[in-house]
């Protein structure tokens, strides 16, 4: 019988919670990192060894390290420091956060139509992404 975690951790954050089964696949290995591991794609997280979950903690905390191409990291070309990175968790929480910080702060374009509400990529306005309240139709009276 195989040992199956509920809760398999991997660079500090949950990756399935217990109670939910759509969770139970690693989103973060894909192409680049699944050749990596060299480990069959329909393999749940929680059936994962150490050994392999300590393999995969490492690949994704320094993918450069193991060849993964700089198109693939999810904070490339940053505006402090200029380089490629990969962000996890609630650090690319707080990075974006800054981001949209700053864009409000400089008064980009992108940065007004975040604070807001609006889409910011080009979208068709007039009749999608409406919020508040409903206001519904009234009858005339007496008619």
């Amino acid at each position: 019988m195989k040992l199956y975690r509920n809760v398999a951790r991997y660079a500090r954050e949950v990756s399935a919670h217990p109670s939910c089964d759509e969770y139970k696949h690693l989103e973060i290995v894909n192409c680049p990192t699944r050749s990596l591991l060299s480990r069959d794609i329909d393999k749940r997280a929680g059936e994962l060894s150490d050994e392999e979950m300590e393999k995969l903690t490492n690949i994704m905390l320094n993918p450069a390290l193991f060849k993964i191409p700089d198109w693939f990291f999810n904070r490339q070309k940053d505006i402090k420091d200029g380089k490629n990175s990969q962000v996890l968790s609630t650090n690319l929480e707080s990075k974006n956060r800054d981001d949209f910080e700053r864009m409000k702060k400089i008064r980009l374009h992108r940065g007004l139509r975040h604070y807001w509400g609006l889409r910011d990529r080009g979208q068709h306005t007039k009749t999608t992404g409406r919020k508040g309240r409903t206001v519904g139709v009234s009858k005339k009276k007496g008619c």
